[in-house]
């Protein structure tokens, strides 16, 4: 955390696994670095809102197909509501792909998103279930996945969250399924902030 209202975040996934029908391949997946503003706190009547920009380093292996070699840019809004034991986000990006072949130099992606998770301990509330719809375009290279997402989270201590969920694919283009995992760990304050505490 920057400060109270923004921060900056890096992911990555140490290991992916893909089947591709015909063969299997492994790899690390592509590095994410970005920053995330809060410009709106929520009110009774209001969700808080977000903007956020983020970078995709090409650190996945192409020649396995697990990456795609190029570095990509994307810019996002977020509107969150959280109440009691309901939490609901919604998420739309716009982002630049890396030129992937010689017909375009940049290409256009979008994505919509609505994920919405409820308390399952009504006194601690460190474990949850969530669900997730998304919807991904990418015109320039006639792809549209739609994805459906179910989870749970346990964040055993403050600032720190363990996931697993289910992606399936409601269309054509998107994958069968993908069994994912994740931490997530906070770092803690940065700059000014941390050298006030």
């Amino acid at each position: 955390g920057l400060d109270a209202r923004s921060e900056l975040f890096i992911g990555m996934s140490p290991y992916v696994w893909a089947d591709f029908g015909r063969d299997e391949e492994e790899s690390i997946g592509d590095v994410v670095v970005g920053f995330r503003q809060r410009v709106q706190e929520q009110t009774s009547r209001r969700p808080s809102l977000a903007v956020q920009v983020a970078a995709k380093l090409p650190t996945a292996d192409e020649d396995d197909g697990i990456g795609t070699g190029e570095p990509d840019l994307f810019l996002a809004g977020i509107a969150s509501w959280s109440e009691s034991e309901w939490g609901a986000t919604a998420f739309a990006q716009a982002g630049l792909l890396g030129e992937q072949d010689e017909r375009h130099d940049v290409d256009g992606q979008f994505v919509l998103a609505l994920a919405g998770s409820h308390s399952l301990d009504e006194v601690r509330r460190d474990v949850s279930a969530f669900g997730e719809i998304a919807e991904v375009w990418i015109p320039d290279r006639d792809v549209d996945q739609t994805l459906l997402t179910l989870g749970a989270t346990w964040a055993w201590m403050p600032g720190r969250v363990f996931d697993v969920g289910v992606a399936f694919g409601l269309s054509d283009d998107a994958p069968d399924a993908v069994l994912l995992f994740g931490i997530t760990t906070g770092l803690g304050a940065l700059g000014p902030r941390a050298a006030n505490r």
